[in-house]
Order: C-alpha cells, then sequence, then structure tokens
C-alpha cells in the first residue's frame, strides 16, 4: 500500500449532485432517526454520482491505475469497484459482531471517502470498519469524526509505511492499524502473495545483476539494463511498489545505485 495524492480538484457532479444528495440523507435522517436507526427505513444512494467516469478517472489517475489497497494494477478491461472508507449503507465494527444501522450516510459522496478498489479488496473489507473505542463511534452526521480512531489505513490521509512493511515478499504489520488492515483486506492472501513474488523475484534478480556488473566495462549494457528496470519497479506507478521500495531501502546507499533516484 502507498499513499495516495488526491487531486485538490472534486470532481464537479460530487460538489453538485453529491453535496445535494448528502444534505437529502442528513435531512431524511433528522425526520425520523428511529426508523434509520433501526433499519426500518433505509437511504438510497446513487452510484451514478459518485461511480461517475469523472470520479472513477480521477480516482484511477491518483491512485496510479492501482487498487488503493494491495496495488494490484486494474488493467482497462477490469471494473474494479468503488470503495467506501468509512461504510455508507451499515457498519461492521469487527468479527462477528452486529451491523450498526445506518452507516456513514452523510459521507455517500465526500471525495476524501472515495476509494478505487479491486474487487477482490473491496469484497474483503465490506461493510467493515473497526475502531479502537466503538464508543467514539460518530453514528449520524451531528457528531463528530475527529473523536474515532479507525483501525483501517486510509492511503490518503496515512502514511502505510508507517503500518506495513515487508520482509521481502512477506506482507508484516508494523502497527495495530497495519495488522487490522492486513487481516480483514486479507493483504496476506495466497493469490496475492504469488502475483507479489513473481515481481519480488524479478526485481530482486536485477538488484544482483546491478551488483555483479557495476564497473565491469565489459558488461555495461546489462548494468544499465538492470538500473533502468530496478528504477521501473520502484515507481510508484508500478504494482507493489510498496513492497520494492521497503526491500531496496538496503541498498539504496551503496556506490553502484547512486544513479538511481528515490
Amino acid at each position: 500500500m502507498i499513499r495516495i495524492q488526491l487531486p485538490l480538484s472534486v470532481p464537479n457532479i460530487l460538489l453538485k449532485n453529491g453535496t445535494q444528495e448528502n444534505q437529502k440523507n442528513c435531512t431524511l435522517y433528522s425526520e425520523d432517526k428511529a426508523s434509520y436507526d433501526t433499519k426500518k427505513k433505509d437511504f438510497t444512494f446513487s452510484c451514478k454520482i459518485y461511480g461517475h467516469s469523472d470520479v472513477k478517472n480521477a480516482l484511477k489517475t491518483a491512485q496510479h491505475k492501482k487498487c488503493c489497497y494491495c496495488e494490484s494494477i486494474s488493467e482497462d478491461t477490469s471494473y474494479g469497484a468503488f470503495e467506501h472508507y468509512r461504510p455508507k449503507g451499515a457498519v461492521m465494527p469487527g468479527k462477528n459482531q452486529r451491523k450498526i444501522y445506518p452507516g456513514y450516510y452523510w459521507l455517500a459522496y465526500e471525495w476524501k471517502n472515495l476509494l478505487f478498489v479491486c474487487q477482490r479488496c473491496n469484497t474483503n473489507k465490506s461493510s467493515y470498519f473497526p475502531l479502537e473505542d466503538n464508543s467514539q463511534r460518530a453514528r449520524n452526521h451531528t457528531q463528530a469524526l475527529k473523536n474515532e480512531s479507525p483501525l483501517f489505513i486510509h492511503p490518503v490521509d496515512d502514511d502505510p509505511s508507517q503500518h506495513i512493511s515487508f520482509y521481502d515478499d512477506a506482507i508484516i504489520g508494523k502497527t495495530v492499524k497495519g495488522k487490522t488492515t492486513i487481516e480483514y483486506l486479507k493483504l496476506d492472501r495466497a493469490d496475492l502473495f504469488e502475483s507479489r513474488k513473481e515481481v519480488f523475484d524479478i526485481f530482486k534478480h536485477f538488484v544482483a545483476t546491478a551488483q555483479k556488473f557495476y564497473g565491469d566495462v565489459t558488461y555495461q549494457n546489462y548494468y544499465d539494463e538492470a538500473l533502468t528496470f530496478i528504477q521501473k519497479y520502484l515507481s510508484v506507478s508500478s504494482k507493489y511498489s510498496a513492497m520494492t521500495n521497503a526491500y531496496f531501502k538496503q541498498f539504496s546507499h551503496l556506490p553502484e545505485f547512486s544513479r538511481i533516484r528515490n
């Protein structure tokens, strides 16, 4: 997982239609709190707004076409999914716990609450949103989010490298937030591990190649090619760049890698 820089300009459809829908839902809740708290009534959300092409394209560009959680690349042929960091319809505070109603309905169209994810991570996260202290959860739009301490990494607000690292190709949680994110989203799932391992093995090969041919004029082209690929795999636009960067830290100070820009 890498940190994401969202564009400062919010897609117009969120500013206009999304703001109106958020205000409407807040009014509906205020008029009949009990019915929404007991799920006698549900909010209606429009995926045509938060799932609009302008929103999707802006998020995919900001995320380098990668899932915001696992860093798998979403190809143009893949639909991917929209993730509400704070779930909009209902909230599961933890495993084997009852759902809380309503969800964060007032954030359904908020720019910073929207992320682009792969289908697997979206399914795994579902409506989970654990907190350090569930008694501090904002239950409606009149309560403050600032009192919450989420146990999921927010790739915009948080620096994921402070919470998650790698031992070679194995993902490791450094904090409770990192461990919880890995557990719930299954960022150590077998298919993802295999995909990361494939990238790791290639990257490790190029690092070893650069070390082997550094200073050898006979094989200068091999050295140059290795550096080119190392730079490519370290780029934020490459899948699993958090893993490659974590591994490369131990080599970055060596003279043979002085041309690599981090």
